[in-house]
């Protein structure tokens, strides 16, 4: 079922809400991200949001962002996450990961736009001010919605898991199927090394091969 203009608005306020807000907005979230539903409807932006809506959006959204943890019939012992993206320091996103333990065989692509390339070759990619690197576990076409990669993007960054693993750094997997890494050193980087390959949407030209 798509999800009406007013969903979709819904979605976006929640989104920020889950992934960055909580702190800010004074709202309790647990280490694996999860906030009391009741906080959520309490809010004004949340006003006209009700539980079938809610359900709809969970069970509906594109990227399968949201988990809702319905531990009994009672509304008030429910919660609601984001499975990944999180820019909040308080939740512990590896409680909401599965570790990845073989990365031989998994496509692992991350989706950006051609002004960002020149600085992704010299520095590589970085996590900015998210707890980690976002990748795709898959292609996509542009009638299709994948989770951990946008569907605008120019060009995509092919990367070797197995090599990065072998290097000791940490490969998740999130509950939508996003791949998910949070790199190395303070600024969250993953080197340039790791790349297989670098890909042009538009007409597949290959602007990067692995040296």
């Amino acid at each position: 079922m798509a999800l009406n203009s007013n969903d979709v608005r819904l979605s976006k306020r929640l989104t920020y809400v889950l992934r960055h807000g909580a702190v800010k907005l004074k709202l309790p979230i647990s280490s694996d991200g999860y906030i009391p539903l009741p906080c959520i409807l309490s809010m004004r932006d949340f006003a006209s949001l009700d539980i079938s809506t809610l359900e709809r959006i969970v069970a509906n959204d594109s990227k399968q962002r949201f988990s809702l943890d319905q531990p009994s019939d009672d509304i008030r012992d429910w919660r609601i996450r984001a499975n990944q993206g999180h820019s909040i320091a308080v939740v512990a996103d590896t409680e909401l990961l599965e570790p990845i333990q073989d990365g031989h065989g998994l496509t692992c692509i991350h989706g950006t736009y051609l002004r960002h390339w020149e600085s992704i070759y010299h520095q590589g990619l970085c996590r900015m001010n998210r707890n980690h690197i976002h990748f795709a576990a898959g292609e996509v076409d542009e009638n299709e919605v994948i989770s951990g990669m946008r569907t605008s993007v120019q060009i995509k960054i092919y990367v070797d898991v197995a090599r990065v693993l072998a290097d000791g750094i940490p490969f998740y997997r999130s509950a939508n199927n996003v791949l998910l890494c949070p790199g190395t050193g303070e600024n969250g980087i993953l080197d340039r090394k790791y790349f297989v390959k670098v890909v042009r949407v538009r007409d597949n030209a290959v602007l990067y091969a692995e040296e």
